[in-house]
């Protein structure tokens, strides 16, 4: 199935676990990362149980440090 992070499409297993998904992306540390499915914030809590459904369109936020 496809599923669309920070606006790329990518190809994942069915009723994928989102923090699977997170991890074949690149998000191994959660410290910092906000991520949002289909404009709704997932807690960090929920993304071993939240199952990602064809075309859903993820938000992967982290934070920097700068001034």
């Amino acid at each position: 199935m496809e599923v669309i992070i920070n606006h790329q499409t990518v190809v994942t297993k069915p009723e994928a676990p989102l923090s699977e998904v997170l991890r074949a992306y690149g998000v191994v540390h959660a410290k910092g990362v906000a991520v949002a499915v289909n404009e709704t914030i997932i807690p960090q809590s929920h993304w071993n149980t939240k199952l990602l459904e064809p075309r859903d369109r993820i938000m992967v936020i982290k934070a920097a440090q700068g001034g």
